[in-house]
């Protein structure tokens, strides 16, 4: 498996198109964002740097979608993964070894994103209102999300790579997850404060917005340190257990 993550490594920093434009994104998104909070207002109002830390967090799903689809497809379409387990490599270990390539690519995203928040939150004139603690609690959140999300886009396009549909599932379920995160959120939490779901409802929403690693990524977090724990440690448990099993017994064309 050493050499399997060594030679998908390689490829993952030779192609450098998707690490630089993750990269250039949210930098030009934090340079944009600084600048307008700190023109100032007809009110004067005095904008926190917050923002840079909680917010653009549901981009992550969908590079990493791009990512996994692009890379675990083509590998299928040149028949990079049959010859792999000709030579001997097994099942498990060519999974395993992309799964942690995806981690370390998600780690990197979210990095990227938290470092150039608070590399630019210094710039803002009423700088964090929120203590260093939970900064790096949100970090750490949105980190576990991200692997988890590559964990399960990975395994999803390794049980679909021999068809087209397998590089733009994960795609698709970014498009399903983002409205489906706009809506339980903004029922859940309504900015009157006065939710009006009736109690069943309440309770399916509550559990997709507790549980769904998706909706970690949007905004604040807004449930319990538990909740976060059980929700990424499923998503990958699931994922792989499923995935290995499914992906053992596939028929490599």
């Amino acid at each position: 498996m050493y050499r399997l993550m060594v030679s998908d490594f390689i490829r993952l920093f030779r192609d450098k198109k998707i690490i630089a434009a993750s990269f250039l994104y949210f930098f030009l998104a934090d340079l944009l964002e600084t600048i307008i909070c700190n023109v100032g207002t007809s009110l004067d109002v005095d904008f926190y740097a917050d923002g840079l830390i909680t917010d653009r967090g549901t981009i992550i799903p969908f590079i990493l979608a791009i990512f996994t689809g692009l890379f675990v497809y083509t590998d299928f379409r040149e028949g990079t993964i049959r010859n792999k387990v000709i030579a001997g490599a097994k099942r498990w270990e060519i999974v395993g070894s992309m799964v942690v390539v995806s981690a370390v690519f998600a780690t990197y995203l979210c990095a990227v994103k938290h470092v150039l928040g608070l590399l630019f939150g210094s710039f803002y004139k009423a700088g964090f209102s929120d203590t260093p603690g939970n900064l790096l609690t949100y970090t750490m959140i949105h980190t576990g999300s991200a692997v988890a999300i590559a964990t399960l886009f990975t395994v999803i396009t390794y049980l679909l790579g021999t068809n087209i549909v397998g590089a733009f599932l994960p795609i698709a379920l970014c498009v399903l997850s983002g409205v489906a995160t706009m809506i339980i959120t903004n029922d859940l939490f309504p900015e009157n404060g006065n939710c009006r779901l009736s109690p069943e409802t309440y309770r399916i929403y509550n559990f997709i917005d507790s549980y769904l690693p998706f909706t970690y990524l949007d905004g604040m977090p807004r449930h319990g340190i538990t909740e976060f724990y059980i929700s990424i440690g499923a998503t990958i448990f699931i994922s792989l257990v499923i995935g290995l099993i499914i992906f053992n017994r596939k028929d490599l064309k």
